[in-house]
């Protein structure tokens, strides 16, 4: 059932819910890969660039990002 909102800076609003079995809270943004980000980066350009043997540095310079973000996002897509 729901079970009000909360602001997100990225997001926007994001619906909060609330189990009707346990009683457990959650929102839409839980099971979402981008659960605590700052910044969305599109997962399928990242992707396909894995996939053509890109490296992490290449993919980080082309998204303006760090090598660590990619890494994090990667990571993110392997759960």
């Amino acid at each position: 059932m729901r079970n009000g909102s909360y602001h997100s800076r990225l997001s926007g609003r994001i619906q909060r819910f609330q189990c009707l079995h346990c009683g457990t809270g959650f929102s839409s943004q839980t099971f979402s890969l981008d659960i605590f980000v700052k910044k969305k980066l599109p997962y399928r350009q990242i992707f396909s660039h894995l996939i053509t043997s890109s490296g992490i540095r290449d993919i980080a310079r082309l998204l303006k990002v760090s090598p660590n973000t990619i890494t994090n996002r990667i990571g993110r897509m392997a759960r």
